[in-house]
């Protein structure tokens, strides 16, 4: 009588081995930059929603008669402070991103001050500023959204949305 013998062979396993091997060199630093383009990711959809948020404030304004000057745009959720219909940067400025975004936003106190589980929030209404940051970022990481006022004498007020990426 004749055992059976199962398994596999020294070479079948080291055939195995080494086409992992192969695959992984190949696809391990595919996969390191993954959330590196999901923080790019984030703060372009962030752009993206601020943006759409203006253009419905800007369009709420005009509806309103409040498309000019300094206002107060009423909202369900409270209130906003624009300049020519555009989300306005002001001592307000966090309280004026929740209630017309409805995200979530911790306002940090200086450029590198971190924010742990929500966007981080860094603002300058003296210098028409503000940095939005990923969580887990601060400003000085180099991984942010700048929103920025743009004042125009004799024209109305502009506003430019900047994405830093370097340091995400």
């Amino acid at each position: 009588m004749k055992l059976k013998q199962s398994g596999f062979t020294l070479i079948e396993l080291v055939i195995v081995i080494s086409v992992i091997a192969i695959l992984s060199v190949v696809a391990v630093p595919k996969f390191l930059n993954v959330s590196d383009k999901a923080n790019e990711a984030v703060l372009a959809s962030v752009s993206g929603s601020l943006n759409s948020t203006n253009t419905l404030i800007q369009s709420m304004a005009v509806i309103e008669g409040q498309e000019e000057g300094l206002e107060t745009l009423k909202l369900d959720d409270g209130e906003v402070a624009i300049e020519d219909g555009l989300i306005r940067i002001s001592s307000d400025f966090d309280k004026s991103l929740i209630a017309s975004m409805n995200l979530a936003f911790e306002t940090l106190s200086s450029r590198d001050a971190v924010a742990e589980s929500d966007f981080g929030l860094y603002f300058l209404p003296t210098l028409n500023l503000a940095y939005i940051t990923n969580p887990g970022y601060s400003v000085d990481d180099n991984c942010y959204l700048l929103y920025q006022t743009i004042k125009t004498p004799g024209k109305q007020v502009s506003v430019n949305y900047e994405i830093e990426d370097s340091g995400c």
